[in-house]
């Protein structure tokens, strides 16, 4: 049998720039919503019934747990990226080192955070299976555009990253 004529298997070891032009990303402060879990409601019940109310809502206090999910503006930023990912066929799924330029271009002219901006974005592009894990991620170059877009924008550029 002839090798040679044989097609080769391409692994995706090595990839072109993969550009992506997605929605401004929510802060962080908004991505994530928080909750108390107070602990089970026979906990609750034994100690009322040893100690005062005062007694309850103090310890109350010390014991209840404040836990993080994606909140309802995350869901919907991540739903976004998906739907452009799936559009544009860009759900690759690379599993290479990754180097990530990005280029904020800002709704307005307030004063802003970037780095409050660049989890919502990852955790997004993750999430649309652009890569695998945001791990991947092991450099970042990025830039706050002193020009405004309606709504906002952000301009990803992904490469593989060759120490």
């Amino acid at each position: 049998m002839d090798t040679a004529k044989q097609p080769s298997l391409d692994l995706g070891t090595t990839f072109e720039p993969l550009t992506l032009e997605l929605p401004w990303p929510p802060s962080i402060n908004s991505y994530f919503m928080e909750y108390a879990m107070p602990p089970a409601g026979a906990k609750i019940a034994k100690r009322l019934s040893t100690h005062g109310t005062h007694e309850l809502h103090v310890w109350l206090r010390k014991n209840t747990r404040v836990m993080k999910r994606v909140g309802e503006k995350g869901h919907q930023y991540r739903a976004d990226v998906q739907e452009y990912v799936l559009r544009n066929r860009l759900n690759k799924g690379f599993r290479e080192p990754l180097m990530m330029r990005m280029r904020f271009f800002p709704p307005d002219y307030r004063e802003r955070d970037l780095d409050n901006h660049y989890k919502p974005l990852i955790d997004a592009l993750e999430h649309a299976c652009v890569f695998l894990n945001d791990s991947q991620v092991k450099g970042h170059d990025t830039l706050l555009m002193p020009e405004t877009r309606q709504g906002g924008k952000v301009v990803v550029k992904l490469e593989e990253l060759v120490y």
